[in-house]
């Protein structure tokens, strides 16, 4: 539509293709250089307008092929014309879909008969949404907010008045332009920084996953690390192999995921496999599958637990077997998957474990290693368990063996000691006896005469026998000596009444349980039964402590340690006397309290124990006496009583040419139950590759 607002020398400028104002710099102080043209679209009815903006804007290359005129370093624009916004529309769609988008639009408000310029924004805003948009119009066909009603406030819409202002007009498309180069740059940069993204968030998911399953396989090796080490602490302080496979069952079961395990002993008589021990989440769910074990015994092949042993290594079951005796139960119970495991000593099968899950779980070779770690700690357990039984029973063997040794060297002279007091005894009372019967005579002869004095008979001959009866007895020696013996009597049974306790108290077998003893007695106990074996080389002096508690002991194993400590006093004695029969030695034994302990010392005035050979002197079958005079064992004997069976220590203190001092202390509290950590943790070596014992 010619006319419309434009004056007459802006189309004179417009047919003459030059510059409106000559000397203004048209690149409006951008420096930036350019790759391709902008790309604008005109959209006006009026073919005036399109030579208008040509002329204003500068542009890439004529359409007849001519240059512009501009440098090439100059911002340019490759303008292309729609006379109806239809046709525009249709030109924007197909310059996209080359790949070569219009960066602004100018737009007529009017351009009749198709759309009008408001129509045409709709479109193509609908289709481009980043298209800058300059609406050219001379009237006043919409106000500012009748525009911003329609399309809002946008920084995509500009606003120019007819007449043109060509700085005006340059001013607004090349800040639209870049605006919107900027504008695709930025969203270029934001695309790559979305691939970017995409690709390190698909990595940084990627690595999370495989550290997901790093962190999952080490919590698996945590669990099972946690199991081995809670077992072989378990194993190393559990005193009973019982108690031992019960906390195993538990604590495999809690750390490893299972809800049911059991533990089957292979009985000899008949040769089958008993249902032994179990552990369970729920007690009350899983009771009917309980009793079902309880009355169960498998043969070899028979179940779970006798295919395991059929086969001599683990048995891993995702499913239970249909066939299993057992499977029915199991399946009420949610029992899916199962794994059985053999524990052998030496070659021979001691029982089997069982582990059950409601859960289904694949076949873990690694928890298998575990379950063979456990295996074999939990045998070699058992083993040193039954050496230990075996052990002490050889231990109590060897000290009853010993202790019937030392009654037999003692008899003869618990024989004589016994003797002693036994002969004057029966000699004092053979001198009663004859005694008696000299008064028996006396009393005869002076009752007659009694009898006859009162009847007035008394002759002179009576009186005289009387008096010769009376003479031959010798009352006044018999008043005199017969209490002495009487006396001596008494004190020769008390001799052996205390000689006799002794010896019962000594070899009193006891209950294998400790009592309160009274060291004091005890010891004094000991020094009489041993007496035979020092009062010919030594004088005994004690020094008791009166106030001395009485303490927990073993009496027999004590006392069998209190005689071997004396004999060898009197033996290290008789050596340093044996050439000299006037000369005797000295043991002391005393008793004192010091503070928790009791202490015992045996002191002896031998030889002492020569340098080279007292760290051997608690070792097994080491003596120093001839062949045939000591077994080696009473110290060895002496220290595993204090030391392991009383908790107490066993100590000397000698000199050579002065003598040797036992000490014995006792706690006066018994030590706790709990069993007595080991001195270092030591781990046993298992074979943890197989189950099978070869």
């Amino acid at each position: 539509m010619r006319g419309r607002g434009f004056g007459p020398s802006v189309y004179a400028q417009a047919s003459q293709n030059q510059h409106p104002h000559p000397g203004v710099d048209c690149r409006l102080s951008c420096q930036m250089t350019v790759a391709y043209p902008y790309r604008a679209l005109v959209i006006d009815d009026d073919p005036l307008v399109h030579e208008l903006f040509n002329s204003m804007l500068p542009v890439a290359a004529a359409r007849n092929g001519a240059s512009s005129g501009l440098a090439a370093d100059h911002f340019a624009f490759q303008i292309d014309s729609a006379f109806q916004g239809e046709d525009g529309v249709n030109r924007a769609r197909s310059a996209s879909s080359e790949g070569r988008p219009y960066s602004l639009a100018f737009v007529d408000l009017r351009m009749p008969p198709g759309l009008d310029g408001m129509e045409t924004i709709s479109r193509l805003w609908n289709q481009f949404f980043d298209l800058q948009i300059v609406i050219c119009t001379g009237n006043a066909d919409y106000s500012w907010e009748e525009i911003n009603r329609r399309f809002g406030h946008s920084d995509r819409l500009q606003i120019l008045r007819k007449p043109f202002d060509v700085a005006q007009v340059r001013q607004i498309a090349y800040s639209l332009a870049e605006k919107w180069n900027l504008s695709h740059q930025a969203q270029g940069h934001l695309e790559r920084l979305q691939r970017l993204v995409s690709e390190r968030t698909a990595k940084l998911q990627k690595a999370n996953l495989a550290l997901q399953r790093k962190i999952f396989q080490n919590q698996q090796t945590e669990r099972r690390l946690v199991t081995q080490m809670h077992a072989g602490r378990v194993l190393a302080e559990v005193p009973a192999v019982p108690e031992a496979i019960k906390s195993i069952l538990q604590i495999v079961s809690e750390n490893l995921g299972w809800d049911w395990a059991a533990f089957w002993r292979l009985e000899e008589e008949p040769r089958q496999l008993r249902f032994h021990s179990h552990w369970t989440r729920n007690d009350t769910q899983s009771a009917e599958f309980l009793e079902v074990c309880r009355q169960s015994n498998f043969e070899s092949g028979a179940d779970l637990p006798g295919r395991v042993w059929a086969e001599a290594s683990p048995v891993w079951l995702q499913e239970f077997d249909p066939s299993f005796p057992r499977a029915a139960g199991a399946s009420r119970q949610g029992f899916h998957s199962a794994v059985g495991f053999p524990i052998y000593l030496g070659s021979e099968l001691f029982g089997v474990m069982e582990f059950a899950s409601r859960e289904i779980l694949e076949r873990d070779p690694d928890q298998l290693q575990t379950f063979a770690f456990i295996a074999g700690a939990l045998g070699q357990l058992i083993e040193r368990k039954r050496a230990e039984e075996e052990r002490k029973l050889m231990e109590i063997q060897l000290r009853q063996a010993q202790k019937l040794e030392s009654i037999g060297q003692l008899a003869a002279g618990i024989a004589h000691e016994i003797n002693t007091p036994t002969q004057y005894i029966g000699d004092n009372i053979r001198f009663l006896q004859a005694s008696f019967a000299e008064l028996e005579s006396a009393h005869h002869a002076l009752y007659d005469l009694m009898v006859a004095n009162k009847s007035g008979h008394a002759s002179p001959s009576l009186i005289a026998g009387t008096e010769a009866s009376l003479a031959r007895t010798d009352l006044g020696f018999l008043l005199e000596e017969i209490p002495k013996a009487v006396a001596q009597t008494l004190e020769g049974v008390d001799r052996v009444a205390k000689i006799v306790r002794a010896m019962k108290d000594f070899s009193h077998p006891g209950t294998g349980e400790k009592v309160l003893v009274n060291l004091n007695h005890a010891l004094d106990t000991t020094l009489t039964v041993a007496r035979n074996e020092w009062k010919y080389v030594a004088k005994v002096e004690t020094d008791f402590d009166p106030a001395l508690p009485s303490l927990p002991c073993l009496p027999g194993e004590l006392n069998q340690v209190l005689l071997n400590l004396i004999v060898n006093a009197a033996h290290a004695i008789a050596d340093v006397v044996a050439d000299d029969a006037e000369r005797k030695g000295v043991i002391t034994a005393s008793t004192r309290s010091l503070g928790e302990w009791a202490e015992i010392r045996i002191k002896d005035t031998g030889r002492g124990i020569p340098e080279q050979i007292r760290h051997k002197i608690y070792d097994p079958f080491f003596t120093t006496k001839p062949v045939g005079k000591g077994t080696g064992q009473g110290l060895a004997i002496a220290h595993a009583v204090i030391v392991d069976q009383h908790g107490g220590t066993l100590s000397f203190e000698t000199e050579m040419g002065v003598g040797t001092t036992f000490i014995i202390r006792l706690p006066f509290k018994p030590a706790s139950g709990k069993p007595a950590k080991p001195k270092a943790a030591r781990l046993l070596s298992y074979e943890t590759s197989t189950f099978r014992r070869r």
